[in-house]
């Protein structure tokens, strides 16, 4: 029987039925499932305690039993289905929304306002109140009774700022202060506030963790994470839910903004997931298409022993928004697992109309399934996402905005074909392989913790490349003339003042004038060197003035290692003009700072990314190509990708490609050619 603490060489390939819009009286279990393992998906994940009313789909002592499913119990079935057709199994519980509240007014979370926090026609239910047993012991049941491999608990957050009765009392006992009524990130209990809510998450899934672990080990317990790479008050973008008779319904959230409100904090949480799940919802917020992979480097990376599993979205569901086509599915999942995830989907309302679609993905998967998982990944490049920053930078009405920022610099970088992955201040500490290279994209915030490891960095060799704002305060606002320390020992800068300007980025290495504007930042010269200026003018089009030179690129050798840094928004700049010279900028320092005869990368033309994986002497070349498929959801064939093959390779045989284009492996030149691909690609070659 197939147990997924086995998984970890597995692809999970998932589906969660939910079943509070299903038509209960006609529902054949046997029949989705059997659709579901003909699709070649490996792990059913089914309400045990469903969403919206919280009602259970199992004989429970401690929940109310969904009224459509009479004297059904659906876990029961699934597990004896489970012993016939060899699948993963995972019991799904909503923590948060229940109508107990109806009989416990108490336990529901409580705006500002004091009004209730809904969804629909449904309350949210405090973390901190004595639901939390009810669901647990729910739990403990399922474990003792079923045959199930493990739970998941979602919602496991705030939906608002929440000042309920629990929470009120809670905090000042806690922290001796009131909860907050607004948002001030230089005000201590705020921040302090900030935090406690997170713990209070935290906690949660350790108490739960913990106490199911106790009854059963091999249990694979994980938890909800919503929107890993965004910002607290990043705001929504409204969408339609279509309610169970078909009407469409705007959905309005309450609370204060969403969607990462809810104070999961993944760079805490990781440790009480054995799989680390995630909730790219791309469309929702309206990220790049490629977000979704980007969030599952991110989060891998804190803990490469596990898997990841992002939900994603699918076309035929009733949420408004999520009008993908093939092309985009295609791509989603290649992305996905070309950046170490797996696949998992939401089934919104089960119907039998709809188990042609879940059969259709058979022969996708077929693909997908047959290449070899390689857990270790080889990158260069490590670009930085800071959920301190992300934070503290609340400024959605304006262009200066981190999120945006974060998105537009990924895809800069991503134009330059060479290796990357994305860190965090919590995973790179604890990586085993460090990148050549650190980016930093727009970072404003950084903790005494980071600075030192900078320094460290700088130390052993490390190259930083960084452009935006530079360090105001460390550590909640208290260090802010050790925050020169910083700019001054990283950058070798000292900052003068900041004010708007148009004109052009000139860079002294190769004589590439790039049209620039928008803030600028002055510095002055400490130890560093002069490697740019600005020519400024009356706008980005008229004449620069070359007798008015601004120093704008600053390059600071520090023992072995480098730093160079723009004194202006690169991101903003890039994603406004998409100027070819700003990629010339770039491409050069990091043909300067990699031995590019000792890597993988691409100088070829097109929109694609480059992964790389190895095990032992075989390595996975994947190549991601997201041309065109941005603007119309079509992606456009690339006809011709050279890879290079790094020199210490020597010789490498072709083994196998898994896509449909045509591969040649020319060990003379040191390329691997890559003719006429689709969405995606994956190579795997063998050092001969």
């Amino acid at each position: 029987m197939r147990e997924l603490i086995w998984m970890h060489n597995e692809h999970i390939r998932s589906v969660t039925l939910e079943l509070s819009q299903a038509n209960m009286s006609d529902f054949d279990t046997r029949q989705f499932v059997e659709s579901l393992i003909k699709g070649n998906f490996n792990t059913i994940v089914c309400f045990a305690v469903g969403y919206l009313n919280g009602e259970a789909y199992f004989n429970s002592k401690y929940i109310k039993k969904n009224d459509d499913i009479k004297d059904r119990d659906i876990l029961g079935e699934i597990s004896d289905l489970k012993k016939e057709y060899n699948f993963s199994f995972i019991a799904y519980l909503n923590t948060q929304f229940s109508d107990i509240y109806k009989k416990n007014s108490s336990w529901a979370q409580r705006r500002v306002d004091k009004k209730k926090t809904t969804q629909l026609d449904a309350a949210a239910i405090c973390l901190n109140s004595p639901y939390n047993e009810i669901l647990l012991n729910s739990a403990k049941e399922i474990s003792k009774n079923y045959s199930v491999d493990g739970f998941y608990f979602d919602e496991v957050s705030f939906q608002s700022w929440c000042k309920c009765n629990f929470c009120i009392s809670k905090y000042k006992r806690d922290s001796g202060a009131n909860i907050p009524n607004k948002i001030n990130f230089h005000n201590k209990n705020f921040l302090n506030w900030m935090t406690w809510r997170e713990t209070q998450v935290n906690e949660l899934m350790k108490k739960f963790y913990i106490q199911l672990k106790r009854i059963n080990k091999k249990h694979i317990i994980f938890f909800q994470s919503a929107f890993p790479i965004s910002s607290t008050f990043t705001k929504m973008k409204s969408f339609q839910y279509i309610n169970p008779v078909g009407n469409r319904v705007p959905q309005v959230f309450d609370g204060f903004y969403r969607p990462s409100f809810y104070a999961q904090n993944i760079e805490m949480n990781y440790r009480y997931n054995d799989i680390i799940s995630i909730e790219p919802w791309r469309k929702i917020v309206g990220a790049p298409i490629w977000w979704p992979g980007a969030c599952t480097s991110y989060v891998r990376n804190l803990d490469t022993k596990k898997n990841v599993l992002p939900l994603m979205e699918l076309p035929h569901f009733p949420w408004s928004l999520l009008n993908l086509n093939k092309d985009e599915i295609v791509f989603n999942i290649a992305d996905v697992q070309a950046n170490g995830g797996g696949t998992w989907y939401p089934m919104y309302s089960p119907d039998k109309k709809n188990l042609k679609f879940w059969t259709s993905f058979k022969i996708l998967f077929e693909k997908f399934n047959e290449i070899p998982k390689f857990n270790n990944q080889i990158f260069d490049i490590g670009v930085i996402f800071s959920k301190n920053n992300a934070e503290k930078t609340n400024n959605n009405d304006n262009e200066d905005n981190y999120i945006d920022d974060f998105n537009n610099g990924l895809k800069l970088i991503k134009e330059l074909k060479f290796t990357y992955s994305i860190l965090s201040f919590e995973s790179i500490y604890n990586l085993k392989y460090q990148p050549k290279i650190i980016v930093l994209i727009n970072h404003e915030y950084f903790t005494r913790k980071e600075y030192n490891y900078f320094k460290k960095f700088l130390t052993k060799g490390g190259k930083i490349l960084s452009w935006g704002k530079t360090p105001k305060f460390l550590d909640s606002g208290k260090e802010i003339q050790k925050s020169e320390l910083f700019k001054k020992n990283i950058y070798g800068v000292k900052e003068l003042k900041q004010r708007p300007f148009f004109g052009y980025l000139y860079y002294s290495d190769t004589n590439i004038l790039s049209p620039t504007y928008g803030l600028n930042i002055f510095y002055k010269k400490t130890t560093s060197s002069d490697k740019g200026y600005i020519f400024e003018g009356e706008s980005m089009f008229a004449t620069p003035d070359e007798d008015n030179q601004i120093p704008a690129i600053f390059h600071n050798k520090k023992e072995k290692g480098e730093a160079i840094l723009f004194s202006n928004n690169q991101s903003l700049i890039w994603s406004k003009t998409r100027s070819q010279s700003t990629i010339n900028i770039f491409r050069d320092i990091l043909n300067n700072w990699l031995n590019k005869d000792e890597i993988f990368y691409s100088e070829s033309i097109g929109n694609f990314s480059l992964y790389i994986w190895k095990k032992n002497n075989k390595y996975l070349v994947w190549v991601i190509n997201y041309t065109n498929i941005e603007e119309n959801g079509i992606c456009n064939s690339l006809n011709n990708v050279k890879i290079n093959i790094p020199r210490s390779l020597k010789k490498i045989k072709y083994v196998k490609n898994f896509g449909s284009s045509k591969i040649a492996i020319d060990n003379f030149k040191r390329k691997i050619n890559v003719k006429n691909m689709n969405v995606w690609e994956c190579i795997e070659v063998e050092q001969a």
